[in-house]
């Protein structure tokens, strides 16, 4: 779901969006089952969590807690009113926030910020927006962790390069350029703590910023 193009966005599309892209999607075409997306939130989700492009809240849902303080950030209140409503009772407390944080800096003391299937929609080299997130959050104390879609040839299937065609032509998508070997030689040269592997075509990551105590 792009990041830019969901002012377009209505209640009514997001009913299908779980099964059309979680389930379907993910699995056939970028060959990357939602249960590897669901072990990033397990290992990496904590009780003071900022998550940004929530779409419908399925993943959060799925680790639902009375004593965690969730917030939305999303640039389209379509969504966010959506999540909010999905996951009102599964939470201590949920606030929702209508903002770009690939354009404006958002500080917060999160332990944990999820930026799901985001990336691959933002316009320039996944590396560059990584550090844009990094400096527009200045984490402290704190894991972000997510997913993306990469374009690494090697990896990419008939179907899929179909699809990242598609979805690159009507700037769905802006993720021609996204290598993984780009991403992890970029943190591993900033000297970050993180954890990564490659399923499919999905990179799934965490950066660790918490303090050593």
């Amino acid at each position: 779901m792009s990041f830019w193009k969901r002012s377009n966005i209505v209640s009514n599309s997001l009913k299908y969006y779980d099964y059309l892209v979680n389930n379907i999607n993910c699995k056939y075409v970028w060959k990357c089952d939602k249960s590897h997306i669901l072990n990033n939130y397990k290992n990496n989700m904590s009780n003071n969590h900022l998550e940004i492009g929530p779409g419908t809240g399925y993943f959060l849902k799925k680790f639902s807690c009375n004593n965690t303080k969730l917030t939305l950030m999303d640039i389209n209140d379509n969504i966010l009113n959506y999540s909010h409503g999905n996951l009102i009772n599964n939470f201590k407390s949920i606030n929702s926030i209508n903002h770009n944080i690939f354009q404006k800096e958002f500080y917060g003391n999160y332990k944990s910020v999820g930026i799901n299937y985001v990336l691959h929609c933002i316009p320039g080299r996944i590396e560059d927006n990584v550090q844009i997130l990094i400096d527009n959050l200045q984490p402290k104390d704190c894991t972000i962790f997510g997913s993306s879609v990469i374009t690494d040839t090697e990896l990419v299937s008939i179907l899929a390069k179909g699809e990242l065609y598609f979805l690159n032509k009507f700037q769905i998508f802006n993720n021609k350029n996204d290598k993984s070997i780009n991403l992890i030689r970029y943190l591993k040269n900033k000297n970050y703590n993180f954890n990564y592997e490659i399923i499919g075509n999905v990179m799934i990551f965490s950066i660790n910023f918490k303090r050593i105590r």
